[in-house]
């Protein structure tokens, strides 16, 4: 579990403003890379059919606008207000439009912006002999994607040593600030494609995002590059996790490469559809991450809803898309019937009792030292598939002081059960309570301790706006606090309780009458 990364992830996450430093790949809404590009077309092509691809990853919208492609000797800048969608490709060319096939090898190609009419360059590019590229041979050309402010947003090359490169002040055209600059001083860190030069062949991503390159003669300028059987090499695999009380989630994403650890430090770019309408937009709710703890990046603390996330790796690429929902709840079919642990001598029992375990397909015994970060001890199969079923488990280590279950059913969907610990009569960690619900103008919070601590209570509106924060004292074990919601507006809220002492956070839903 990576709680050091997470433990305050949701509140970041309702920041709809927030600052981010400059990365190679990593900006606020999305991940903008270069994703293909032809630069010696043949014959038959000519020279103003070179092109560049550049693809949004997502999750969300990028204002790409400013933004300037260059190969060191000329510069190409991008309309101001150009927004690229998440998955959408942008195709810079030096002609309005690619005939099948000079830029797709299945279809024709309307470009997004011609580098020859658009008079957003740094100089005129020649339509003829080398064009914007060194025309084959044993060039190394390179690709390099800057922001409006001149940063590196992503730097390709064919191969080193990189072609000597000179100043270039880019185009003000449409409002954009120029920037001067030279790549041979600005310590560009490029992925290398590794490719021999050769004309009429595209230089792509072996799937979109990927780290690998091929010289394929199949262009596919304003598609996508993934091919049936083509895998990505980074290998992930997500496990959503939902709270017994049905109010959030857990989202686990597995790097399965061996080893895992040179895929870290992992990066992450994470959108919530905040505003419930199955799309990401800017209207929605971005927040971003990096984790270096192999091998899995773990993000807790995810109200219900919509989300899109990309990852990448520590090479700067190995770019990985997921969507997925947290909820609407879907407990598991079965019942916990009882759980309890009575301490006997030098040994901890744990006995339960389930009901339908028919839909279970495996059972993990959990144990912690703090009530917070779990160690799983053992696993009970279940085999006899009976409506109801008992059953026990010994410890035989004293220094356990807190249990759990991890019920897993056919599907791999996992729920805990709440925590028990020796001594207390069963359930133990109960999720936080709410009463009434719905409520007029005030209501009772019942929260559960471990200790003594200070506790943030925040009232969040369904879009993730704080409509009410407060700091509160817990003595250890069931508190009572009454909340007060005059003044705030009928709707939906959610209740977030964050405990900073045992790094717990607990979420309800709230209806406001």
């Amino acid at each position: 579990m990576k709680t050091n990364l997470t433990r305050n992830f949701f509140v970041a996450l309702l920041v709809s403003c927030f600052s981010l430093a400059a990365t190679h790949s990593l900006f606020a809404q999305g991940r903008v890379i270069l994703n293909e590009f032809l630069p010696w077309p043949g014959n038959a092509c000519g020279t103003t059919a070179e092109f560049v691809e550049i693809l949004n990853m997502g999750p969300g919208p990028m204002n790409i606008g400013c933004y300037i492609l260059t190969d060191g000797d000329f510069s190409i800048t991008i309309p101001a207000g150009t927004i690229l969608q998440p998955g959408q490709f942008y195709v810079i060319s030096g002609q309005d439009f690619l005939p099948m096939p000079c830029g797709n090898i299945n279809a024709n190609v309307t470009v997004d912006l011609n580098w020859t009419t658009c008079g957003c360059t740094s100089g005129v590019i020649p339509t003829t002999g080398d064009g914007l590229f060194t025309d084959g041979g044993s060039a190394n050309e390179q690709v390099v994607l800057l922001n409006p402010s001149g940063a590196i947003v992503d730097a390709v090359i064919r191969d080193f040593p990189a072609e000597a490169s000179s100043s270039i002040t880019s185009s003000s055209a449409g409002g954009c600030s120029p920037v001067t600059f030279d790549l041979d001083n600005m310590g560009v860190q490029y992925e290398t494609i590794g490719e021999s030069a050769g004309r009429a062949n595209s230089f792509a991503r072996k799937t979109d995002g990927a780290c690998g390159w091929l010289k394929d003669t199949q262009q596919s300028g304003g598609a996508t590059n993934n091919t049936p059987g083509e895998d990505p090499d980074l290998d992930i695999s997500m496990a959503i996790i939902e709270e017994p009380n049905c109010g959030g989630g857990t989202a686990i994403f597995t790097v399965n490469n061996s080893p895992p650890n040179s895929y870290f430090p992992i990066d992450y770019i994470l959108g919530y559809d905040s505003n419930g309408d199955g799309q990401f937009t800017s209207a929605d709710t971005y927040s971003t991450g990096v984790d270096n703890t192999p091998p899995s990046l773990t993000i807790a603390g995810l109200v219900p809803g919509l989300y899109r996330i990309n990852i990448g790796s520590a090479e700067g690429c190995d770019f990985r898309d997921f969507s997925f929902m947290v909820g609407p709840c879907s407990p598991l079919a079965v019942k916990l019937i009882s759980f309890n642990a009575v301490q006997e001598r030098e040994k901890i029992k744990l006995t339960w009792g389930i009901q339908n375990t028919n839909v279970l397909n495996e059972i993990r015994i959990e144990a912690s030292m703090d009530g917070n970060r779990f160690t799983t001890l053992g696993s009970e199969t279940v085999k006899h598939f009976n409506t109801t079923e008992f059953f026990s488990y010994t410890v035989n280590n004293l220094q356990w002081k807190y249990f759990r279950l991890q019920l897993i059913n056919k599907q791999a969907v996992i729920n805990f059960s709440n925590v028990i610990r020796p001594g207390t009569g069963g359930l133990f960690d109960k999720p936080l309570k709410i009463s009434p619900n719905p409520v007029y103008d005030q209501f009772n919070l019942e929260y559960f301790s471990l200790s003594g601590s200070r506790i943030s209570v925040i009232i969040l509106t369904a879009g993730g706006q704080t409509a009410k924060k407060l700091q509160l004292r817990a003595e250890e074990g069931y508190n009572r606090f009454i909340v007060n919601l005059s003044g705030l507006k009928k709707g939906i809220y959610f209740v977030q309780v964050t405990d900073p002492l045992h790094e717990k956070k607990h979420f309800s839903k709230l209806l406001k009458q």
